[in-house]
Order: C-alpha cells, then sequence, then structure tokens
C-alpha cells in the first residue's frame, strides 16, 4: 500500500472525518459522478497522530452504507485522511540521491523527525520529489502504521484501499496547475491546513489542529501566511478555499486585504472541488517509499 501516490487503479475515493464520510466516483468531465455522505456516529472517529483513532464497529457500519449506495460493486478505493493524522513537510534538498536510496532516506527522516511525537520505525514515511532544478522540492508525509491501519481496515467493507492521501494534499491536486503563486486554505473538522504551491509544486504546506472559532481560524492563517512569507517571500496570486473554511466569516475579507485573488470550492464535504479525475495526477512521478 502506498501513502503517498498516483490515482492509477483506483475508482471511488472515501473521505474521513470525525464527522462525516464521504464517497465520490469519478464521470468522464472531472465532476463527480456519483457521490453520498454519511454523518458518522459520536466518537466513531477521533482522528489524532497515534493511539486509536478509530470505533471500528461504529465506522465500518456506516461505512457499510456508503458501499451500499454505489452505484455498483467498488473495486479499489483512495483514502482520504483527515489531516489530524498525518504530518506534512515541503523540504528544499541540494542533492541528487533518490529518496529511496540509503542517503536519500536519512534525508527524509531528519527532515521530518522532529516532527513526529512517536519513534521512527512506527512511521509509514513517503515523499514525492519535484525536480525543480536546485533546490529540488521533497514533499514528506507521515503517519502512524498503527493509525493508517485502523482506516484501511475499516474500509474493507466498501473496497481494498490502494492508494491514501491526507486531506490537504487531495484538495491540493484537484486545483488545476497554475503558474503563480497558489493558496490553498483547507480545512475539514479537525484539522487546517494551508499549502503554498508554483505551477503545481509544493513550496510550503503547514497542517495544525482547527481553531475552534472562526476567528482564530483566520488568525492562523495569517499567521500561517506570514510564516510562509519569511520562508519563501510569497507574493500574493490566487487563493482557494476549501472545505469548512469556505463557511469561515471574514477569511475572504483577510485574504483580499493581502493581495489574494480568491477561488471557492464547495463547503458540504464534497472537499475535491469538482474536478474529481484531476487526482489522476495526484503527486505525479513515482512515489518512493521509506
Amino acid at each position: 500500500m502506498s501513502f503517498l501516490g498516483a490515482w492509477a487503479g483506483s475508482e471511488c475515493a472515501v473521505q474521513v472525518t470525525s464527522r462525516l464520510a464521504t464517497a465520490m466516483m469519478p464521470g468522464r468531465s472531472g465532476a463527480p459522478a456519483w457521490h453520498e455522505q454519511v454523518e458518522l456516529p459520536a466518537d466513531a472517529v477521533r482522528p489524532g497522530l497515534q493511539g486509536t483513532n478509530v470505533d471500528a464497529a461504529a465506522l465500518s457500519a456506516s461505512l457499510g452504507q456508503l458501499g451500499a449506495a454505489a452505484p455498483h460493486r467498488i473495486g479499489a478505493v483512495t483514502l482520504v485522511l483527515p489531516d489530524a493524522c498525518t504530518k506534512l513537510r515541503v523540504v528544499p534538498i541540494e542533492t541528487e540521491e533518490a529518496p529511496g536510496s540509503r542517503a536519500g532516506a536519512e534525508i527524509v527522516r531528519w527532515a521530518i523527525r522532529d516532527a513526529l511525537p512517536f519513534a521512527e520505525d512506527e512511521a509509514l514515511i513517503d515523499t514525492q520529489m519535484f525536480d525543480t532544478g536546485s533546490p529540488t522540492r521533497l514533499l514528506v508525509a507521515a503517519a502512524h502504521r498503527d493509525v493508517l491501519r485502523e482506516y484501511e481496515d475499516a474500509l474493507a467493507v466498501i473496497g481494498p484501499v490502494v492508494r491514501t492521501l491526507p486531506a490537504t494534499i487531495a484538495a491540493a491536486w484537484s486545483i488545476d496547475d497554475d503558474p503563480d503563486q497558489h493558496l490553498l486554505v483547507h480545512a475539514d473538522h479537525d484539522a487546517l491546513g494551508c499549502m503554498v504551491s508554483g505551477a503545481g509544486v509544493p513550496l510550503f504546506v503547514r497542517t495544525r489542529p482547527l481553531p475552534r472559532s472562526e476567528e482564530t481560524l483566520v488568525d492562523a492563517v495569517m499567521e500561517t501566511l506570514d510564516y510562509a512569507g519569511e520562508r519563501l517571500g510569497t507574493e500574493p496570486g490566487l487563493a482557494t478555499v476549501a472545505g469548512l473554511a469556505a463557511d469561515a466569516a471574514g477569511l475572504d475579507d483577510a485574504l483580499i486585504a493581502r493581495g489574494w485573488a480568491l477561488s471557492r470550492t464547495s463547503p458540504d464535504g464534497v472537499e475535491l472541488g469538482g474536478r474529481f479525475a484531476a487526482l489522476s495526477g495526484a503527486l505525479r512521478a513515482a512515489e518512493a517509499g521509506i
């Protein structure tokens, strides 16, 4: 199983948050050909980096409803995880070593080590390298093996999981490539993710627990933009506000005041922005599992 990777072999995506599970199948036009959503029982999912995340019986029962509503039997599934389960980093590297090599693996582990609240040997770490000249950009994602297995096992009632994506990454790769700086602000029920990309290449990504008020959500986004600006010298371009962030009062005005032009996606739980087939290009080069 690959933690990050292309759409290959999957015919349905299932996104899970602490409150909702959403299943979608791509249509030829890129818009979902079918989607269905169920509300989850309280405490069926408690997303976190470690510890028990899933009440297996409760989540499987709800996911079984999605599978039963599908227009046909589902053969393979892409799992979209809550961001609260994963750690994401974009790391600029000056090396010719592939991440799958011994030297490359050490670079990857060094990049993510300080973000993990558990031992490295308990982590599933995956990478995607974007050859942008010098430096090369390396997207690193990590999750606890046992946490990931909980979600995969629950989804077995729908179909085998062949790909897994953190929610912010899934949302990012549903956005058309833009040659200018592109900001994604994405929130599910549990975490806030901000990602800056250019021409489809991730330049910066940061996820954090979801602030518990709209006012602090806006503050968190502005603080993240300040930090990204210090790292990248970010110039305003297009900002896409996705998921539950699309309902945050004051966020649009705050982004416009900083010079960002706005695009929006549905806040109703269908997080992938209506360009579902774009996931076929997600993390486009071959992944290198560590």
